[in-house]
């Protein structure tokens, strides 16, 4: 299959319809192997730096939709030109990138998709499961699945893999050398000949043998059928391949711990009262009891009215009602429609032992019922945003504190802090932020990018229907100081998200 050729934009479709639920850095070099498996090392090598220099300019891509493209540049920790970027920022996406322009963290406007990564070269997946190649890479590998498994979010079927490949013939790391590597035509290259330069990323290499290059705009109907690629592509159906993936590799979602239980008291012992003729069912305080309790029969709630004395009155009462002692202290009043019992104390000793598990069923309803958060999940989010500024000293205490965390939780006393606590601790580190700005300079970090980080890689991962006051609070002060220059100093970044660390209840681990 040496002698053929392929366009390159069949792979990258290829490629871009497989990738788009990963959020972990992939290598390239093994995406284009599996999509030219049956072709030469030759011909593998060229393709690939062929793909690479599409991803350079990935605006100038047709057929592909934005987030195509973001998930494209971003899986495969490519650097972007300014023109791409205006593009994200124009249609709503908050983006940051690294000293090497590539995007190391993205949203969506509505918070739905974030990705967040360190583009680290030793850190590579392919199809979601790392790549151990080499020493460097099972430590960089090994560290992040320990630090997944802390806070809960390893696939099962990723954590379980040992998968270990034997290196190819082509370098695992060779996407890196991109800065190295310079465009040039390449006319009529044999097979036996070295490539001196890498191949122009819009050329289709070599020449067509079956059929000609598909050059318009690549619709999502029209993929599945081109990119079987002249004999050497995978032929393996790509939509049941990718459903396949999507159902195997999908993140799972994190489970609700929080359980909710509800007291009744419809099975209490406590016999219903028949209202005697005595008094009116608006002295007696109204309890409310479930509707579908079979074990309480109905009783006939007509009050019947006498002109006689209280005497007369008193001994009446339904034979099938439990009797009721009254007081001969009780004070009556004669009236000529009823007598009323303004202070029935024998009721009232009764009824307000069920005023009293009604009031605590629904206290203890109410506290059950109020969302909480992991701290163990808050912690790996706080390590998140020490790793994003890189602030040392939070990354180890936030670590040190998971640690902890672990340990308490194999017990079966995993802590938990309440949804309003947490909106208290936001608020206050607000303020904490907005009495400290000052000029942004070269030290500081901007206030707008710090309350954005805080919203996208701290509060929002904890639920959105959970902390959703916390969201509004942060949201408020973005709109505040929108296009704002002030700017803060890391080590109240540090101190705040320490002392929110520290309000979970292992301030032993952060001396």
């Amino acid at each position: 299959m040496s002698s053929t050729s392929i366009n390159v934009s069949y792979v990258i479709r290829y490629i871009s319809e497989r990738i788009g639920r990963y959020d972990k850095p992939e290598s390239l070099t093994k995406w284009c192997e599996k999509a030219m498996q049956n072709f030469s090392p030759y011909s593998l090598n060229l393709t690939r730096c062929s793909v690479q220099n599409h991803l350079h300019r990935i605006e100038k891509l047709e057929g592909f939709s934005l987030m195509e493209k973001l998930q494209l540049v971003f899986i495969f920790s490519q650097p972007v030109r300014d023109g791409f970027v205006k593009l994200l920022k124009d249609a709503k996406f908050l983006i940051e990138q690294d000293d090497k322009k590539r995007i190391r963290s993205f949203s969506t406007e509505d918070g739905s998709i974030v990705r967040f990564s360190d583009h680290n070269r030793f850190d590579k997946y392919f199809k979601g499961v790392p790549c151990m190649n080499n020493p460097l890479q099972r430590k960089a590998i090994t560290e992040r699945i320990k630090l997944e498994r802390e806070l809960g979010q390893l696939d099962v079927e990723n954590s379980s893999s040992d998968m270990k490949e034997e290196p190819k013939q082509i370098e695992v790391m060779q996407e890196e050398i991109e800065s190295e590597v310079k465009e040039k035509q390449i006319h009529d290259i044999s097979i036996g000949e070295e490539p001196k330069q890498e191949v122009d990323g819009y050329m289709t290499i070599g020449e067509d043998v079956g059929q000609e290059g598909y050059s318009g705009n690549i619709g999502r109907n029209a993929s599945q059928e081109t990119a079987k690629i002249q004999q050497g592509i995978d032929n393996d159906n790509p939509v049941s391949e990718k459903e396949g993936e999507a159902t195997k590799m999908e993140p799972k979602r994190r489970e609700s711990d929080l359980e909710f239980e509800k007291e009744s008291i419809g099975d209490t012992s406590i016999q219903p009262l028949e209202p005697s003729s005595n008094f009116t069912a608006t002295d007696a305080p109204q309890v409310e009891t479930p509707e579908k309790t079979p074990a309480i029969p109905k009783v006939d709630k007509t009050v019947q009215t006498s002109s006689t004395s209280s005497n007369s009155c008193a001994s009446e009462a339904t034979p099938d009602a439990p009797q009721i002692e009254t007081s001969e202290k009780t004070p009556a009043t004669s009236s000529n429609s009823s007598f009323l019992l303004s202070n029935p104390e024998p009721n009232t000793s009764v009824i307000s032992k069920i005023d009293k598990a009604v009031q605590t069923s629904s206290k203890s309803s109410d506290s059950s019922n109020e969302p909480n958060i992991s701290v163990i999940a808050l912690a790996g989010q706080i390590k998140t945003i020490a790793v994003f500024y890189k602030l040392e000293s939070l990354q180890n205490n936030a670590c040190l504190a998971m640690e902890k965390m672990k340990r308490v939780k194999e017990f079966g006393q995993e802590k938990k802090l309440s949804a309003k606590k947490f909106s208290i601790l936001v608020h206050s580190m607000l303020i904490s932020f907005e009495e400290n700005r000052m000029r942004k300079t070269k030290s500081s970090i901007c206030l707008e990018s710090i309350l954005k980080q805080l919203l996208q890689f701290l509060i929002r991962p904890l639920g959105t229907h959970i902390v959703h006051e916390a969201i509004e609070l942060v949201a408020q002060k973005l709109r505040e100081y929108e296009n704002d220059d002030d700017g803060i100093l890391p080590n109240v970044i540090s101190e705040n998200l320490n002392y929110l660390l520290m309000a979970t209840g292992f301030y032993n681990q952060l001396e």
